[in-house]
């Protein structure tokens, strides 16, 4: 069973996958925490973390890939993050 902690993490997870990212944000701390920390929306793409989420978040997981929205604009996408103080593989839809 998943405590609350746990809980909490895979809820952060998820709401960094609805941020765009491209390429130049894959394994690059400063990169992801500038576009988590976006508003959501059409214009910024982010995920509204605070700085201080953002933060943690960072130090925490690196983003390894995203396959951003579909040409079909249904707004699925799916992003591979590894925890880095586990080496864990987390995929978040």
């Amino acid at each position: 069973m998943l405590n609350t902690t746990q809980l909490k993490e895979y809820a952060q997870l998820t709401q960094a996958t609805y941020a765009y990212f491209n390429s130049s944000h894959y394994r690059n701390s400063q990169a992801l925490l500038d576009q988590i920390v976006k508003p959501g929306g059409s214009e910024q793409r982010g995920a509204n973390f605070t700085a201080q989420e953002a933060d943690l978040f960072t130090a925490r997981y690196e983003l390894l890939h995203q396959s951003a929205d579909t040409p079909d604009d249904a707004g699925f996408s799916a992003s591979l993050f590894r925890d880095k103080e586990n080496g864990r593989l987390i995929v978040s839809f």
